[in-house]
């Protein structure tokens, strides 16, 4: 059972898209459709059916890529976070109790930069691979 959003409000069965007025006990429950059931074996669903089982997979697929495209996103925005408060606040007491200058700990701050493009490209990658066949 299906509800269209405001301001339809259309209510109907997600197996055969008819009105959910015509479903009930005599139709095999509210969880379950005679009537898609029986147009299915009469072969009335088949070409719709192939068209929704498209879509599906259409979605989902995109929804595999964009998922780890913003997933990377944010690990790159926190790369990013992380690396300005090493810069604040870690680098001078890393300085202090290994006694060297921040300038000798310059590849501290050349590795997180080095992570952040990383995140990058990887996020970039997922929006490549989309669009590969």
């Amino acid at each position: 059972h299906i509800t269209c959003t405001p301001p339809c409000k259309f209510e109907f069965c997600w197996l055969c898209l008819g009105a959910w007025l015509d479903h009930g006990e005599r139709t095999g429950g509210f969880y379950a459709c005679n009537h898609y059931e029986t147009a299915k074996q009469e072969g009335v669903y088949d070409e719709a059916e192939k068209r929704r089982e498209m879509a599906k997979n259409s979605l989902e697929r995109y929804s595999h890529y964009y998922e780890r495209w913003a997933t990377n996103q944010l690990s790159r925005q926190k790369a990013l976070a992380d690396l300005q408060q090493m810069q604040a606040v870690h680098l001078g007491k890393l300085s202090d109790k290994q006694c060297q200058p921040e300038s000798q700990l310059k590849f501290i701050i050349e590795a997180w930069l080095q992570i952040v493009e990383c995140r990058r490209v990887l996020k970039w990658t997922y929006a490549y691979g989309y669009y590969l066949p």
